[in-house]
């Protein structure tokens, strides 16, 4: 975005720990226009957040397992929801999402994610 000279980037949801505005903020960070001008431009202007309720809906729609799991580990950053936190803060479960998520963690997630 920066070598294309992008003036402005509008998005919804930061993911910190995936993307989005990362531990190095390569698109608000000044040095490298100053190092390099003839590659990078300026900083853009950062509109963060435009759309986040819709586009939360959306995702929640399309995807809902993969948005509870999403949502309830927080991959978007933010204040976590108050049923959320309740619900860390209780005695552990054994609900469907407990049953779900312990169902994929061994099956799945062990088996093909972690070698």
């Amino acid at each position: 975005m920066r070598e294309s000279r992008i003036g402005r980037v509008v998005y919804a949801m930061q993911a910190p720990l995936t993307g989005g505005v990362t531990r190095w903020n390569i698109l608000a960070d000044t040095r490298l226009s100053d190092t390099l001008p003839e590659v990078f431009a300026p900083p853009p202007e950062i509109v963060p957040g435009f759309m986040r309720e819709e586009a939360e809906t959306a995702m929640a729609h399309r995807a809902p397992v993969v948005w509870h799991f999403m949502h309830t580990r927080n991959i978007f950053g933010g204040p976590l929801p108050t049923e959320i936190l309740a619900r860390l803060a209780a005695p552990h479960s054994n609900g469907p999402w407990q049953r779900i998520m312990s169902f994929l963690r061994r099956r799945f997630f062990d088996r093909f994610g972690r070698k």
